[in-house]
């Protein structure tokens, strides 16, 4: 999986087709050279491909988007699981509670 950063750029680049250094720099709001580096580099593991000076997302830089927006999901749905069934437990002990005779005290 690629870094958050990375994933990131693979968006805005999906996002603005022939996109340009300077244009990532500006939405990300990093310098040109580094902008310059980071798109490089995704061009270099092939997930973008360079025209002109405008890079532009590859089938393997959506096949990275895809797997990553699959991983949030799961990582969403255990979360959401865990929730219902906490949910599950805290109305069980509330209807115990109500069902028992503990009386508060009071002043």
């Amino acid at each position: 999986m690629s870094s958050p950063n990375e994933i990131k750029i693979l968006r805005i680049v999906r996002e603005v087709e022939g996109l340009t250094k300077k244009a990532l720099a500006e939405e990300m709001e990093i310098s040109e050279d580094y902008a310059q580096y980071l798109l490089r580099e995704l061009a270099n593991h092939g997930f973008l491909e360079k025209a002109s000076g405008s890079y532009y997302i590859t089938e393997k830089g959506t096949d990275e988007l895809l797997a990553t927006l699959y991983h949030i999901q799961g990582i969403l749905q255990a979360k959401i699981y865990r929730a219902a069934r906490q949910k599950k437990r805290i109305e069980e002990r509330i209807n115990q509670l109500k069902g028992s005779e503990v009386k508060l005290q009071t002043k």
